[in-house]
């Protein structure tokens, strides 16, 4: 388990092991902590890497762990102090990349293959968004048959254009009743409804 404290300069970590979890570890940080992430990062070997962001008089950075907690990380400069942090596969190739939320901007740290001799630098690369981005989400919300991992981001005007400003507009489906005034009383009870739809369904 590994945790910290935003703003400290150092995480904390406590290895598990048969009798449960041991006494926290102090590891110090390059900078005061701003948000931390793990997960598979670069290429998936089967254990979890770490994403730590840090900011300081010297600037903003990720330190990254992929070769284990007790190995030195590598560190990536980024432009801003960042606010989040989240690790998935998001581009088309299946290396973990790391995704920044840094002063309303996104930022994508794309994930590369170390195991080979030449491999590609760290590029990092910044998502063109005509909006501030408040907070972001990764996930599988849309559904296709890649499979692929979405970016869900907040607005800095919240929900409006997803029609918040028009809720009181919706009509939202209620369940079937008898007692309906469109209808002098007289519409399908639920339980004729859900047999007729269930009949449907099957194709009689």
């Amino acid at each position: 388990l590994v945790l910290a404290q935003r703003g400290d300069s150092a995480i904390y970590l406590m290895r598990g092991g048969a009798q449960g979890l041991g006494a926290p570890q102090k590891l110090a940080q390059a900078g005061g902590v701003d948000a931390l992430a793990a997960g598979n990062i670069d290429r998936p070997d089967g254990f979890a890497d770490l994403a730590v962001a840090v900011s300081g008089k010297t600037g903003a950075s990720l330190q990254i762990y992929t070769a284990g907690i007790d190995a030195a990380a590598r560190t990536q400069t980024l432009p801003s102090a960042a606010s989040e942090l989240h690790v998935g596969q998001i581009d088309a190739s299946p290396m973990g990349d790391i995704a920044v939320l840094s002063a309303g901007k996104v930022l994508l740290l794309h994930g590369v293959d170390r195991s080979e001799r030449t491999s590609a630098a760290d590029t990092l690369e910044t998502l063109d968004f005509s909006f501030a981005v408040q907070t972001m989400a990764l996930g599988e919300f849309i559904w296709d048959r890649d499979g692929a991992t979405e970016l869900a981001l907040l607005k800095d005007d919240g929900c409006k254009r997803q029609g918040y400003d028009d809720f009181d507009k919706i009509s939202f489906w209620k369940t079937p009743t008898t007692q309906c005034k469109t209808q002098d009383n007289k519409c399908v009870p639920y339980h004729k409804w859900v047999s007729d739809y269930i009949a449907v369904l099957g194709g009689r």
